[in-house]
């Protein structure tokens, strides 16, 4: 059965030498210290990659979901004055901001 994996990665990664069906940097999230999140269906990751999410079609998770390792990832929300301006940031929704289509959400 397909599993949905979500690691903490090296922002190098060479996603054409990996044998996962869909692979791509989680959208919403950022870089820190040269590492990324990634969002995978299939497949086996290095091993240096850490593993915060596995997990089937059906919601059954074999590796719950650790939100404490995504959540400096995820990109803060910019707020904007009347005008359109930014005029700061504030901390993100502590959610998983991606999903792949027809997949349950975490």
């Amino acid at each position: 059965m397909l599993k949905r994996r979500i690691f903490i990665a090296p922002t190098d990664a060479d996603f054409d030498e990996l044998d996962f069906s869909l692979v791509t940097p989680m959208p919403s999230t950022v870089s820190i210290d040269n590492t990324v999140i990634i969002d995978s269906l299939g497949g086996t990751a290095p091993e240096d990659w850490q593993c915060i999410y596995e997990g089937d079609i059906k919601g059954n998770a074999t590796i719950p979901l650790d939100m404490d390792a995504l959540y400096p990832y995820l990109a803060p929300i910019t707020l904007y004055d009347e005008e359109g301006n930014e005029i700061g940031t504030e901390p993100a929704p502590r959610k998983v901001p991606h999903n792949w289509a027809g997949w349950p959400a975490l």
